[in-house]
């Protein structure tokens, strides 16, 4: 992956929902500057182009342990089969299809997702969650390293 990278987190303050924007805040800290956080998906697509490679950080559900990472490439079909509407609105598979058809699609889109447990509001995030998130971090501080982009 070569510079630049854009790298987008999606959260919310509920519990390990913060996950990506745990991730967000790490990589801050170490002084990656090409972050931004977003709290709903439905506004993932007016953050993309066809002129970036991102990197997008969240939290899923899919039935791994909690803390789990994955590192996906779009289009993946672990993902990209999966996608449509949720009860929290759409979701990341259903945007980036989205903007596969209106031309948006990043030409290199790189899905960090950390297996969360808890998403009730006030609720901290949970230990697993916060070592994924710091290991989710340390993992896209290398891959970047590697590519010529931190």
């Amino acid at each position: 992956m070569s510079s630049p990278v854009r790298i987008l987190a999606v959260g919310s303050p509920a519990g390990d929902d913060r996950a990506g924007w745990h991730v967000a805040d790490l990589l801050r800290r170490q002084g990656i500057k090409s972050i931004e956080t977003i709290q709903n998906v439905d506004d993932l697509l007016g953050h993309l182009s066809p002129d970036q490679r991102v990197i997008l950080i969240d939290a899923c559900c899919s039935g791994a342990a909690i803390g789990s990472t994955f590192r996906l490439q779009w289009p993946d079909p672990q993902i990209a089969d999966r996608g449509g509407v949720s009860s929290h609105g759409i979701d990341i598979p259903y945007v980036l299809k989205l903007a596969e058809a209106l031309g948006r699609l990043p030409r290199e889109t790189i899905l960090y997702a950390i297996e969360i447990d808890s998403s009730e509001p006030q609720a901290a995030m949970s230990p697993a969650v916060i070592a994924a998130a710091e290991e989710t971090a340390a993992r896209i501080i290398e891959e970047l390293s590697l590519a010529g982009s931190a």
